[in-house]
């Protein structure tokens, strides 16, 4: 236990243990030399100032990352970035076009009211038509079954990229113009797509 040393009600030394002469500190206090006692309060004389409105604004700035992260982890977002360079060149070796543009749409399918399958099904037909076509050699049966299986699941796996990347952009967008607004942010929940890894 700790104890102060009291001197014209100012904490003039704090010290382990007690004397007859020393006041003892709550433990659950942080009393420092400078401290007023008076009448069993403590006071600290140098109070930590306000925030000014910059600091306020980072706090708050720092409270939208918080809450992305929470949903959706930086690690997440890391392994979701090499995912996607990976799958996008698999995809363009593959004859697949315009990917970037597929995803996007597939994205924005999602966004306005679709379901996870069927904003698959805004490319997928046309990607395996154009991929079908660019072939010089036509595929087994076999062969078309494994290639179309392999690009719907990268597609699957690109889109639910997107479907977190766009969540955090909107929940940014959102957070900062809560901030000027000056109100709380009101997020849109985190998009439940069970077929993303």
């Amino acid at each position: 236990m700790k104890s102060a040393i009291i001197e014209n009600n100012k904490v003039i030394n704090i010290i382990a243990g007690e004397t007859e002469d020393s006041v003892p500190i709550p433990e659950n206090e942080n009393i420092e030399i400078g401290f007023s006692y008076q009448d069993g309060v403590w006071t600290n004389p140098n109070p930590p100032a306000p925030p000014t409105e910059e600091e306020i604004i980072f706090l708050k700035k720092m409270k939208i990352e918080e809450h992305i992260y929470k949903y959706y982890p930086e690690k997440k977002q890391t392994q979701d970035l090499k995912w996607s360079e990976a799958f996008r060149i698999k995809l363009g070796v593959y004859g697949v076009v315009d990917v970037d543009k597929k995803i996007y749409t597939m994205g924005l399918g999602f966004f306005t009211g679709k379901t996870f399958d069927e904003s698959i099904s805004l490319v997928f037909d046309k990607v395996m038509i154009q991929r079908i076509d660019s072939l010089e050699v036509e595929p087994t049966e076999d062969e078309r079954i494994v290639l179309e299986a392999d690009i719907k699941d990268k597609l699957e796996t690109l889109l639910g990229i997107a479907i977190r990347t766009e969540w955090a952009e909107r929940c940014v967008v959102e957070g900062r113009k809560a901030i000027m607004e000056e109100r709380e942010p009101v997020y849109m929940e985190f998009p439940d797509i069970s077929k993303t890894p």
